[in-house]
């Protein structure tokens, strides 16, 4: 019974890790499809610059369309 279990356990893993690499795969797929400039106003995201990037609103929709709006449009800065 033991060798029963330890297989139904690596079955689950290989699942888990099948799965995990798939959504790893959509999403580098929906990064690469990133705007990189704003949609509001055209300004362009130097995405060199992490500092500055985190102060950029992104909004992904049901279509798996990406919105970026910087910080002026949005009023924080």
């Amino acid at each position: 019974m033991g060798s029963l279990s330890r297989s139904i356990r690596r079955k689950q893993r290989l699942a888990e890790k099948k799965a995990a690499k798939k959504t790893l795969k959509k999403i580098t797929a929906a990064v690469d499809k990133m705007p990189d400039y704003c949609s509001q106003c055209a300004t362009t995201m130097d995405k060199t610059n992490m500092g500055d990037n985190m102060d950029w609103h992104i909004e992904i929709d049901k279509d798996a369309n990406i919105k970026l709006t910087c910080p002026k449009c949005r009023g924080e800065k």
